[in-house]
Formats: structure tokens, sequence, C-alpha cells
């Protein structure tokens, strides 16, 4: 006969009795989570004022779906850093294969 109850759900010790975090550091790693899906999504990163208005007992889900609403009315610039600086090396290589060539070209004849 087997000791452990399946039909049991094991708790971790940051979790509330009613499911909500609770430990403060569980509480700091939503919101980090919460900050690192919206620069995912290409939202605005929300602050620490907008982020302590949730309760600790929120989820990550629910977080995330909270903040995607209300930063639909908010005007924000995409970021593209990556597209940018990868079409920035690629004209720059462009532009100097070309000018490579145009002097070696002049040199050879």
């Amino acid at each position: 006969m087997s000791t452990i109850d399946r039909g049991r759900r094991a708790r971790s010790s940051r979790t509330a009795p009613d499911g909500g975090l609770r430990a403060a550091r569980a509480v700091r790693v939503r919101n980090a989570c919460v900050r690192h899906a919206a620069e995912r999504l290409g939202l605005p990163i929300p602050g620490d004022e907008e982020l302590r208005a949730l309760a600790d007992d929120v989820s990550l889900r629910d977080a995330v779906e909270w903040w995607s609403a209300r930063a639909e009315g908010v005007v924000h610039e995409a970021r593209s850093t990556s597209r940018g600086r990868l079409a920035l090396r690629t004209g720059l290589i462009t532009a100097v294969t070309v000018l490579g060539l145009a002097f070696s070209y002049g040199r050879a004849q």
C-alpha cells in the first residue's frame, strides 16, 4: 500500500492555501515576468506604481491580461532595435563592399 495520497495537490511554500502568491519574492518574480511579457508583446513596460496596484494573489496570466488591457490606450513606439541594427549592419557591409570594388576596379585599369 502506498503512503502517497494521489488525491491531494502538492503545495509550494510560496503559495497561500487559496492558490495566491504569498512570498514577497514570488510577487517580485511575477512582476518581472509581467515586464518581460509586456516587452515581448510590444506593450509599454509597466512601472513599479502600476504593478503595486495588483493584489498579491493575482496570477501571472491575470496580471499580463490586466496590463495588456490597460496598456491598449497608451501610445507607444514599437521596439525594433534588432531589425534596425541588422539593416544598419547590412547597409554598412554593402557600402564598404561596393566602395572596395569601385576603388580596386579603378586601379586595375
